[in-house]
């Protein structure tokens, strides 16, 4: 099979980058050095799809503008399939622009599945020389550096998952009317009724809300009724909702809800999907050969804290401990390596099992891979 999109493939390619939000990893190489990487996504203000198939930046990221007249190479994927193709870096009177070329190329299947993989080596002692750490494996059903973390809860675990996010956080657990619930999980975000209405505009710097352009028109009018009956301000759809007549949501607040709180809800249903996994899940099983030595399941990584799990009585993470990192990220172009420390902070345990799961804080991550973690995991640029 050629990995050159026919013209049918590539014209339902651009229809997808001008219809939803992808995020677009866009490199430029240099000469004896690493390539310079900028992150934009389309469907976010800043960043629109021409008529002519041309992506136009408005709101360029930082810097990006001094690669004006310089080939960039383009990588992104949709579902599974990683794609790519390269563009010329042009400016005009809308911003700078990428026009989109008849060929675009699929990736080899060895740099799609290293799309977002990432590994981590836990040391005992801050310096990270006086033992060989223990690895920290990425899960199959716990893909890093997606913030929809709520998306990843299964069916049959949707109610346990949402009393244990209950005592993690706070939130109660809320059963929404099917119209809504419909709509929500069509949307695959968060429902955040700020005064009791949809926002106009995004009220986080990541997009994970409805906002009310989403759901306007006569199809939605239904909708706004019920919407003013909720008594919460932020909804969380939970696992099976498509299956279930009214969906369950985590819920909380009654007022303005801040970004902090948003991300804290993020990794903590990370942490409550994880510890209320049934033990014959995939979920609970690392993704780490037969026979090698005993690892922890690394779970999430934001630019502020990461979550490692593991089963049994010997976990070995105390809570007000400090640890060093040797984290390794492969992309489809380079691999980065990352040294730091972490402080955990809190260690959760299954209310049923033997699994627990910590909470570490980074304590000395440097400015530039903060950005990086932050960029890889939101597809926005860092501010």
């Amino acid at each position: 099979m050629s990995n050159v999109l026919n013209m049918i493939e590539r014209n339902i390619i651009v229809t997808l980058l001008s219809s939803e939000s992808v995020v677009l990893h866009v490199f430029f190489y240099q000469e004896k050095t690493d390539p310079v990487e900028f992150v934009i996504k389309t469907g976010f203000e800043g960043v629109k799809m021409s008529a002519r198939g041309v992506i136009v930046i408005t709101q360029p990221p930082l810097q990006m503008d001094a690669f004006v007249g310089r080939e960039a190479t383009l990588v992104f994927y949709f579902r599974t399939l990683g794609l790519s193709f390269t563009a010329r870096l042009t400016k005009s009177a809308s911003g700078l622009e990428l026009a989109i070329p008849l060929e675009i190329r699929r990736l080899p299947e060895n740099e799609t599945e290293t799309k977002n993989q990432m590994s981590v080596r836990l040391f005992f002692s801050i310096s990270g020389q006086s033992d060989l750490g223990i690895p920290c494996i990425a899960e199959k059903d716990f893909p890093l550096f997606r913030f929809d973390t709520w998306r990843g809860i299964r069916a049959d675990n949707a109610g346990a998952a949402g009393t244990c996010l209950h005592k993690l956080q706070g939130a109660d657990v809320w059963q929404l009317p099917p119209e809504i619930t419909r709509e929500l999980q069509k949307s695959g975000k968060l429902l955040y009724l700020p005064g009791g209405r949809l926002p106009e505009k995004k009220p986080f710097a990541f997009d994970c809300c409805v906002l009310s352009r989403d759901w306007d028109g006569p199809d939605y009018a239904p909708l706004a009724h019920k919407l003013r009956e909720l008594p919460y301000s932020l909804y969380m759809p939970l696992g099976g909702a498509v299956q279930e007549k009214n969906g369950l949501a985590a819920a909380f607040g009654n007022g303005p809800v801040e970004q902090p709180k948003i991300e804290e809800l993020i990794y903590l249903t990370v942490a409550a999907n994880y510890l209320t996994a049934r033990e014959d899940s995939s979920a609970s099983l690392p993704l780490v050969p037969e026979g090698t030595e005993k690892s922890l399941s690394l779970l999430f990584v934001s630019e502020k804290i990461l979550i490692l799990g593991g089963a049994g009585r010997s976990f070995p993470l105390e809570k007000n401990q400090e640890y060093a990192l040797q984290m390794t990220c492969s992309g489809s172009q380079l691999i980065r390596q990352i040294y730091t420390a972490c402080f955990v902070s809190e260690v959760y345990t299954a209310p049923e099992s033997e699994k627990q799961c910590a909470l570490c804080i980074f304590t000395n991550l440097k400015a530039e891979d903060k950005r990086f973690l932050f960029e890889k995991l939101y597809g926005i640029m860092f501010q």
